[in-house]
């Protein structure tokens, strides 16, 4: 996330406010995506567990709440998800936020849960996880894992992949030019 930081600094401080905002949006989508992310990783390793216990788990973890998430933030950062998709995913994941701030553990593995089923519905297949009997069963299960600290989490970004190309064309865009060749290129 500093290096997420540096490059939209960078884009301020050229005033170009079109790339500033979006990657504002990656930044606030990343404050939920994150922590989702790695806590959806701790429940592919609790097969078996009950609700309850996993709720335990993550507030153990994470105490209270991640207070640090901006949701008037990241509500505008995960609508623009919603011209991506239509399956009811920037809802969900604005759910998200919310328990996540909160510490509603709970809600947050109610709406990991939804969200994971409605994405394997949309590819023709099953739920990696759900709940019998008050308890997990997890079928694509992952090892299980521990959660960072919250202060950890701050500065997670779980999908880096686009910065390398961001930085390579950002390069290219910033360089004096003369005609049609880049100085640099001479």
């Amino acid at each position: 996330m500093p290096e997420l930081r540096r490059i939209k600094a960078a884009a301020e401080a050229a005033d170009d406010g079109h790339v500033a905002q979006r990657l504002d949006w990656i930044e606030q989508a990343e404050s939920v995506l994150a922590p989702w992310s790695y806590a959806f990783q701790y429940v592919l390793g609790s097969h078996g567990a009950s609700v309850e216990d996993v709720a335990k788990g993550l507030g153990k973890a994470w105490g209270t709440g991640l207070g640090w998430v901006d949701l008037s933030r990241s509500a505008g950062a995960l609508s623009v998800l919603g011209g991506v998709t239509a399956d009811g995913s920037t809802e969900r994941l604005s759910h998200s936020a919310v328990a996540l701030r909160e510490g509603d553990w709970r809600a947050l593995l109610r709406a990991m849960l939804q969200q994971n089923a409605a994405v394997m519905d949309a590819r023709g297949a099953g739920p990696w996880v759900s709940v019998e009997k008050d308890r997990l069963d997890v079928r694509f299960r992952g090892d299980a894992s521990t959660l960072p600290a919250p202060d950890a989490l701050m500065n997670a970004l779980v999908n880096p992949y686009y910065l390398g190309a961001l930085k390579t064309v950002g390069r290219t865009l910033t360089r004096p030019t003369i005609g049609d060749q880049s100085v640099a290129d001479e």
